[in-house]
């Protein structure tokens, strides 16, 4: 969850549930992004916090304006993994996290996915 914005930098941290108890864990929002991309976890950020940092809602459908362009981005992403092993997209998810490159994590992540479908 993403919950504070200030002076540029975003303030995180990682809310776990165990089936009983809640736990709140302060977190770098890189370290957090990166886990939640790693286990296929929402990311959770207030409308307030979008717009202190200059992100507008679009009021016709209700998404982040930035977000379709980052969608049409890991589609075209998505097509590039599909020749690459399992063990090769794993590889890959590694590094990416590892160089912060959360939108190639995220296409591999989506590539993995996509996959497990198809095997069901």
């Amino acid at each position: 969850m993403i919950y504070k914005l200030e002076e540029g930098v975003f303030f995180s941290k990682l809310v776990c549930n165990n089936g009983e108890k809640e736990y709140s864990i302060d977190s770098r929002t890189s370290d957090a992004v990166a886990l939640a991309l790693r286990f296929s976890c929402p990311i959770f950020i207030t409308e307030e916090i979008l717009k202190k940092a200059g992100i507008t809602v679009n009021p016709t459908d209700n998404e982040v304006s930035p977000v379709n362009e980052v969608e049409n981005f890991f589609e075209s992403e998505k097509t590039k993994y599909d020749t690459y092993s399992d063990e090769e997209l794993y590889k890959m998810i590694d590094e990416a996290i590892k160089t912060e490159d959360y939108e190639r994590a995220a296409a591999v992540r989506d590539e993995i996915e996509k996959r497990k479908k198809k095997k069901k």
